[in-house]
């Protein structure tokens, strides 16, 4: 699943959380006899079940994705990984509770507030970061994109612009910048991130090749 797809999948998902805590609000925060009642309540079981359904799809891609991994993973995605443990096994719980622990359905209501701000963080730490390193890539894009005879950048700056472009749409670079690796290992870490982001053609051959070698530099951040 590519994180387009991802992101996607994350918006419809807490679409249907927010949908599903706004019926609820409406039902019982301002309760009146009302003939589309059942039909709201219906819809937030709907819209239920489509944010428990997502969010378990979303699971499992996650699962596949960094199941190979060998490296520790930056302090982002290990909040991501707990908020979304947490997220699960409270879901589990409303769940039980819904289906066999009726008499305490009275905490129904707390617990959907509970998973749709956690669901909206756990959004916002994935979808929001792609979201913003896409719309920030831009202008390293458009130079990266530019013939050599029409750039303003030095070759090294070029090179930057091309990592952070490809890179950093998807993850920040402050551990990248600082790994010791050869330009081999670079290759190898640079085509698993391509099997991850799941399409192929999202870096080229000759540019891996360009990333893997200005990187095996270790370049370091850039100096204001």
């Amino acid at each position: 699943m590519t994180p387009f797809a991802h992101s996607l999948i994350s918006l419809v998902f807490i679409l249907a959380g927010f949908a599903a805590v706004f019926i609820m609000l409406l039902l019982r925060g301002n309760p009146k006899k009302r003939a589309i009642n059942r039909a709201l309540f219906r819809a937030h079981k709907i819209c239920g079940y489509v944010f428990a359904g997502l969010f378990l799809l979303m699971c499992v891609s996650m699962i596949q994705k960094t199941a190979g991994w060998r490296h520790e993973f930056s302090a982002r995605v290990n909040l991501h990984i707990a908020l979304s443990i947490a997220l699960f096994f409270l879901l589990a719980l409303k769940i039980s509770i819904a289906r066999v622990f009726k008499k305490f359905s009275d905490s129904f209501f707390h617990q959907g507030i509970i998973l749709f701000i956690m669901a909206a963080v756990l959004t916002g730490l994935s979808a929001g970061h792609y979201a913003l390193g896409r719309a920030g890539a831009g202008p390293a894009a458009i130079e990266a994109s530019r013939p050599e005879e029409t750039r303003d950048v030095s070759a090294d700056e070029s090179e930057r612009a091309l990592v952070e472009t490809k890179c950093a749409s998807c993850h920040t670079l402050d551990r990248v910048y600082g790994a010791q690796k050869t330009e081999e290992e670079w290759i190898a870490i640079v085509k698993w991130m391509i099997d991850i982001h799941g399409d192929p053609n999202f870096i080229s051959k000759d540019e891996k090749t360009v990333i893997s070698r200005f990187l095996a530099g270790n370049p370091g951040p850039k100096t204001p």
